[in-house]
Formats: structure tokens, sequence, C-alpha cells
């Protein structure tokens, strides 16, 4: 009876004992969930100010482009101008300010600190949302074509056009030294160039503005 008394009562102790480490464990686990979801709104809300930061910076590129454009299309037309082959003054003027328009390029650089430390940290498995997961990597995926867009056309600068330019123009007094630079098949073929890659980052930024825009809904409705 005492035997029995005593088993009973170890077991007790030993219910007991599995009881407060089943507790301490679920307490533990509340907890870190609760950080974790902490830490998920942070990041979200980091992300979502990352991104109106890129909408801003997008929006201000674009309107510069729009008149890059607007400027490359005019110089673009003077080539068929009679006066492009009659009148040097006119010629020279022309390529003086289309050189400008080419060699004027506007950069653009997303500010990707918080996605970098999601994945660097691996607290990228913290964003629940699968939404908010694939449309986060679409448009840091539509960065990096950008970024690819930038280096290309800087490539076709540095490797044609600026040597040309440098060779051809008095930078100090911004006049054109080489009378025939503005007749180059080089010259004109750079022109067109400008006028297809402005285009193209022109109708890129428009979409990846339109999927900023779908991920920042996603986000507030997250937040929310």
């Amino acid at each position: 009876m005492l035997f029995s008394s005593s088993v009973a009562g170890t077991v007790k102790e030993l219910a007991i004992l599995a009881f407060g480490i089943y507790l301490a464990l679920w307490m533990e686990n509340e907890v870190q969930t609760w950080k974790d979801h902490r830490k998920e709104s942070e990041y979200i809300s980091l992300i979502a100010a990352d991104l109106r930061t890129d909408q801003k910076e997008l929006a201000i590129i674009l309107s510069r482009i729009e008149q890059k454009l607007q400027t490359l299309e005019t110089h673009l037309l003077a080539f068929s101008d009679p006066r492009y082959t009659t009148d040097p003054e006119f010629a020279a003027a022309t390529a003086l300010s289309g050189s400008d328009a080419v060699n004027n390029y506007h950069f653009f650089s997303p500010q990707d600190f918080t996605l970098l430390s999601l994945r660097e940290s691996g607290d990228f498995k913290l964003i629940r949302n699968q939404e908010i997961k694939s449309q986060l990597l679409a448009v840091h995926k539509s960065y990096d074509i950008l970024n690819r867009l930038q280096q290309n056309y800087l490539q076709g600068l540095d490797e044609e056009f600026i040597p040309l330019w440098i060779r051809s123009v008095d930078v100090m007094n911004s006049t054109l030294q080489d009378p025939q630079m503005p007749h180059l098949v080089l010259f004109k073929n750079m022109m067109v160039f400008a006028m297809s890659e402005t285009t193209q980052r022109k109708q890129f930024i428009e979409r990846t503005l339109t999927r900023i825009e779908k991920l920042q809904a996603e986000l507030s409705r997250e937040l929310q």
C-alpha cells in the first residue's frame, strides 16, 4: 500500500514536471511567434518606405526620360532637314545639343537594403504572405533588368560615343571642332540607339511603377 502511494506520488510529480516543461515550451513558442510577427511587421513597413522612395525617384526619372525623348526626336528629324547638309552652323548646333541628350543619362538606384537584409539574415521566411514575397521578388527582378539596361547603354557610350565626342568637341567652350562629326554614320547611329534605348527604358519603368503600386497595395492590406 505504501509502495503504491509512493508510485502514485512519483507519477503525479512527473506529470506536474512534464506539464511545467510543456507550458514553458508553449510560452517560449508563443513569445517567439509574437517576436516574429512584430519583426515581420517592421520589415513590411521598411519595405513600404523603400518602395515609396523608389516610386518618387522613378517618377522623376520617367519625366526626364520623356523630355529626353522629345529632344532626341527633334534631332533625329533634323537629319532630314536640308539645312543639316547645307548649313554647317545648323549641323554643328544640332550635333552639340544632340550629344548633350545622348550623354545625359538618368540613373536609378533602388532602395534594396531591406530586401538584402531579409535574404542575408534568413528572415525572408518571416514574410508569411506569399503574394507579397512573389511581388517583391518580381519588383526587384525589374530593378535588375533596369540596371542591365543602364549598363548596356553606358557600355555603348564608353566604347563608341564618348571617344568620338571627346575627339570632336571642345568641351570647355562647347564648340564643335570637327565639322564632319554631325555627318558620321557612328554619330547618327548613336542618336538612333539612344532613342531606341530610352523608349525601351521608359516603357519598362512604366511597367515597374505599376508593379510597385500593386505591391504597395498588398503591403497596406497586410499592415492593416
